[in-house]
């Protein structure tokens, strides 16, 4: 059994290590295109199959043990088993379970402009960080500091604060943006990419289940002429 464990441990590296290879081979941690295959790793169905084998499998040989100690010593020696193991068992089914949680981030990243983006993230840099109007946003020693914390961080949490440096620059506040981005001139495209695109209202109303054809008000009067009556269920 345990070296079916390793043999599935195996299989996973070499799938994604061979994903990785066909299509990213020299990309950077730093490097949108890297980050896009991070984040599409997790929706490919052979990937979340050997992850969902994986839990199955985890708790087994808590439960075969827990057996085992059982049989041998009666439910005092099964007690004093739990007690000592229960929780990192429980810990380690914890992340595997993690890892079949599919974590999309809050931004249109499947374009070829987001592929393309360099983030300032795994760099070794000695200069501070300055905006498009060529104001300092990070002195040298934080954004040196930062290279690393950002290096460290998990794609899924650098994706969530991605997001959230995105919903500011949409309300004119671009700095935390600007620091996230390699070049900054670059961040009004970054930003034109990354929306998702809108739904035209005229097609929201047809997909709507209960749409009706608006309806020109009856008046002689040409202002009343120009409304348009949405019913109510429409108006939500």
């Amino acid at each position: 059994f345990n070296y079916g464990l390793l043999f599935l441990l195996m299989l996973i590296f070499t799938y994604v290590f061979l994903a990785f290879l066909c299509g990213n081979c020299g990309a950077r941690v730093g490097s949108g295109k890297y980050l896009a295959f991070t984040i599409g790793l997790e929706k490919r169905w052979i990937y979340r199959i050997c992850i969902g084998i994986l839990l199955l499998l985890t708790p087994v040989p808590c439960g075969a043990s827990a057996f085992i100690m059982w049989s041998s010593f009666g439910f005092s020696g099964l007690f004093a088993f739990l007690s000592t193991v229960l929780f990192e068992y429980v810990s380690l089914i914890a992340l595997v379970g993690g890892l079949c949680v599919v974590k999309l981030p809050k931004f249109n990243y499947d374009n070829e402009t987001f592929r393309k983006t360099s983030f300032n993230r795994g760099r070794l840099v000695c200069s501070s960080k300055r905006s498009r109007d060529g104001e300092v946003i990070r002195s040298c020693f934080k954004n040196f500091f930062m290279q690393f914390s950002t290096f460290l961080m998990h794609n899924d949490v650098y994706c969530t604060n991605l997001g959230s440096a995105l919903w500011f620059a949409n309300a004119d506040n671009t700095d935390e943006l600007e620091i996230a981005l390699f070049d900054v001139q670059h961040t009004q495209a970054f930003m034109n990419a990354t929306r998702w695109q809108p739904i035209v209202e005229s097609q929201a109303i047809s997909q709507h289940p209960q749409a009706e054809t608006p309806k020109i008000a009856d008046s002689a009067d040409e202002g009343d002429r120009n409304s348009v009556v949405v019913p109510f269920d429409q108006a939500k």
